[in-house]
């Protein structure tokens, strides 16, 4: 375990900006810089523009594109910055409405930020570095995770030792080929098979929505292994899907499963909210589902589907919430949303982003391979196939 601490900027001048590959948005203390292309000069430059605009530490978030080989260098400038900087690896970043998957989004912060670096496994690792890491007045803390080391562990310890005191927001790190390779964002590089947690001061409220609705009756989970679906009412979890599914959509599983299960997740039943998505990603020999997260045994799951306009209309709705309380002017609207959304929508995933748009506060965030918040007095989860909308505000 690896612990940071920000550390205060010196006094010299403002590098010359580049307005034609980044900006900056925000007031005197939370500043977002975009970056395209990816570039490690680039990403150089900005972290310096943070460093003298006196930030105290930097979320950054990379998105290579086609340029994954460059993914080495860029951890290696991170290290050498004289910013403390976290984040990771994603399939694409949010800027100002738009995605970029070819280029960093960079969120400046303000104050003190504690930056710690995990094993996501080791339950007594993590409970380590929240002890050291969020102190009394800790408002938000960010968490991303190389989501082939799993969230579990991760997700439920978080929730045990920090609950409702702190906003906790991030998501899975990695690219969509799902190979194994460092993702994780620290202020010594990037690594693999990690966690990357960061306390702040920062005041915060989140709002999570995803808009999948149930068209199965439920179905109860008799037998699951981490991320793997076993049986659905004693039988093979494969058979029962493949039965809901097929008659609904008309069309085979075997033609193009992941092209037909991506718009069919199963949502895990929960009492008075939304239920928790879970993506089907493979059907093994076994009769198995491998779902994008965990699943427990006991629950009670129904097949789901979703239009475009239920997604987006669950996206302005998590707007809507963040935003029942004055936002104030200095704000900065953080996006943390699941990159199959992305793939679901298609062409009409711009109108998503603009839906999460919150009118006159800067934006910023991330396409995930799943989000890690809670919603309101919800418990902390890893979820899928959702948005989350954070409001970050100074003192």
């Amino acid at each position: 375990m690896g612990i940071w601490r920000s550390r205060p900027v010196d006094a010299l001048a403002m590098p010359r900006a580049r307005p034609a590959r980044d900006s900056v948005r925000g007031d005197r203390t939370m500043h977002i810089v975009h970056v395209s292309p990816l570039d490690p000069r680039e990403l150089e430059g900005a972290f310096e523009r943070l460093r003298h605009a006196e930030c105290s530490a930097a979320l950054c978030l990379l998105a290579p594109g086609d340029s994954s080989h460059l993914l080495a260098e860029l951890g290696d400038r991170a290290a050498r910055s004289s910013l403390p900087v976290f984040g990771g690896v994603v399939p694409g970043v949010v800027r100002e409405g738009a995605v970029d998957r070819d280029g960093a989004v960079l969120l400046g912060l303000p104050g003190d930020v504690q930056i710690a670096v995990v094993d996501p496994a080791d339950a007594s690792g993590i409970r380590d570095a929240v002890a050291h890491i969020a102190r009394d007045d800790v408002g938000t803390v960010f968490a991303f995770v190389d989501v082939l080391a799993g969230t579990a562990t991760l997700v439920e310890t978080l929730f045990e030792r920090l609950g409702h005191r702190a906003t906790i927001v991030g998501g899975g790190l990695g690219l969509l080929d799902f190979q194994p390779r460092p993702v994780v964002l620290g202020p010594d590089g990037l690594v693999e098979g990690r966690a990357v947690l960061a306390a702040t001061s920062l005041r915060s409220r989140s709002a999570l929505r995803h808009g999948w609705a149930p068209i199965s009756d439920p179905l109860l989970v008799t037998a699951a292994a981490g991320h793997d679906l076993l049986t659905l009412n004693w039988r093979p979890a494969v058979e029962a899907y493949r039965e809901v599914v097929e008659k609904h959509a008309g069309r085979s599983l075997d033609d193009d499963f992941h092209g037909v299960a991506s718009r069919y997740p199963l949502v895990v039943d929960r009492i008075g909210a939304e239920g928790i998505v879970r993506d089907p990603l493979l059907a093994l020999a076994s009769g198995a589902l491998r779902l994008a997260g965990d699943i427990p045994a006991h629950a009670t799951v129904r097949v789901a589907h979703a239009s475009a306009d239920t997604m987006i209309t669950a996206a302005a709705a998590a707007m809507a919430s963040a935003t029942a309380a004055p936002v104030s002017r200095g704000a900065v609207a953080f996006v943390v949303d699941c990159i199959s959304r992305a793939l679901v929508l298609g062409d009409r995933f711009p109108e998503e982003l603009a839906a999460l748009r919150v009118p006159g506060i800067a934006q910023g965030g991330a396409l995930t391979i799943g989000e890690i918040a809670h919603s309101g007095g919800d418990m902390l989860h890893f979820h899928n196939k959702s948005c989350v909308l954070t409001l970050l505000e100074a003192e």
